[in-house]
């Protein structure tokens, strides 16, 4: 445990972990936000809104590793940019879909592109810290 006390007392490291943390936070919304929109205005079927949070959560674990293999060969902004540009619209057409069968592969691209927040993280804290 000392090791971790080590780490930690680096403030570089803390003030990454925080970020993490906070950078969580969307992705945790975005499946509650689903859940509602489905319900109250699409199928009032909890079962449904299941499978629009199930859609979207493969999503992000396919893509989990594919995106922090990108953030390690082509860096940062190369990764983060493409979901930038492609999550912007996606979440416009969630917002603006009117049948459930369109906000499933919606729901999917916004789980495919979310932004690699364990990945950077991960990264952040392997830079912040000595080799040692």
């Amino acid at each position: 445990m000392s090791g971790y006390g080590e780490v930690l007392r680096i403030p570089a490291v803390r003030s990454v972990l925080l970020f993490g943390s906070l950078a969580r936070i969307p992705n945790f919304g975005l499946g509650i936000l689903l859940t509602l929109l489905v319900v109250e205005h699409l199928d009032p079927r909890y079962s449904a809104a299941g499978a629009v949070g199930a859609v979207v959560t493969i999503g992000m674990a396919l893509s989990a590793p594919w995106r922090g293999h990108l953030l390690d060969t082509i860096g940062l902004r190369r990764t983060c940019i493409p979901s930038l540009v492609v999550l912007a619209p996606t979440y416009v057409g969630i917002a603006l879909a009117t049948q459930y069968w369109l906000l499933l592969p919606l729901a999917a691209l916004a789980g495919i592109m979310a932004f690699p927040v364990s990945s950077l993280t991960r990264s952040a804290i392997i830079g912040a810290t000595p080799p040692h």
